[in-house]
């Protein structure tokens, strides 16, 4: 079952960020009970060759793969959804205007302009089956909608109306951190007082909510709170801390 098809059964769905351009690490990482990965092009230094054979390594594991576009770019965007993913994140959403482009961007018709080339993962490399294989990309496709700063909150409302149903709106702690005055503090109570509220109006509309958990117990949290898409750290931060807690009391 695909990521999507388990967040429209409201299961929560646990993975984490993969900013180390790396097959083997993917491998190691989806090796794991985790349920996805989001390969980082906008803080990471993957290319497009590599996170194509990232992707094939996690989903030949049933893992999914979500990646992140350097940016708001209709050719990046392509280029990222041509590899075969299973769900596109794209930062630093703040108006609905932002939200119609992506949507032209992602979808084959009718419900976009996506560009079309069959000879690509996506495609599965042929022009057989064609029209087919556009509607089966329009619905097993995920998109997640990061909104990140003061900004994207004030508008959140009406981002959430134009978003697809079943799309999922995630919250960039670590930016709306900054943009509340206490960078990097996102377990302090002002980020997630705005979190908590944010979270609660995502679920309105029906929508899956998404954020970054920093630690265990707010992992929890969040789960508690009925956030069902929940990245937890990075393959970066994992890595560091597990070297670091060797001589740690040294």
């Amino acid at each position: 079952m695909s990521i999507k098809n388990h967040l429209k059964k409201n299961i929560p769905q646990i993975g984490t960020w993969i900013s180390i351009p790396s097959v083997v690490n993917v491998d190691i990482i989806t090796s794991t009970a985790l349920d996805f990965i989001i390969i980082d092009r906008e803080h990471g230094p993957t290319s497009h060759e590599t996170a194509q054979l990232m992707t094939i390594a996690a989903q030949s594991r049933k893992k999914s793969v979500i990646i992140r576009p350097k940016s708001l770019d209709e050719s990046e965007i392509l280029r990222c959804l041509d590899i075969g993913v299973d769900g596109i994140q794209i930062s630093n959403v703040r108006t609905v205007s932002e939200v119609k482009n992506i949507k032209q961007y992602i979808y084959y018709p009718d419900q976009g302009d996506r560009g079309f080339s069959p000879f690509n993962r996506s495609n599965r490399y042929s022009r057989k089956n064609n029209k087919k294989n556009f509607k089966k990309i329009n619905t097993d496709l995920l998109l997640v909608i990061n909104v990140e700063g003061m900004e994207g909150l004030k508008n959140i409302k009406s981002i959430c109306e134009e978003c697809p149903r079943d799309s999922v709106i995630f919250l960039g702690a670590y930016d709306i951190s900054k943009s509340l005055g206490v960078p990097g503090e996102v377990e302090s109570q002002v980020v997630m007082k705005e979190l908590k509220k944010a979270v609660k109006l995502i679920k309105s509309y029906k929508l899956q909510p998404g954020t970054i958990a920093s630690s265990l117990s707010q992992m929890k949290t969040f789960l508690e709170w009925g956030v069902t898409y929940l990245p937890y750290l990075a393959d970066t931060e994992m890595l560091f801390n597990a070297y670091h807690s060797i001589l740690q009391d040294k």
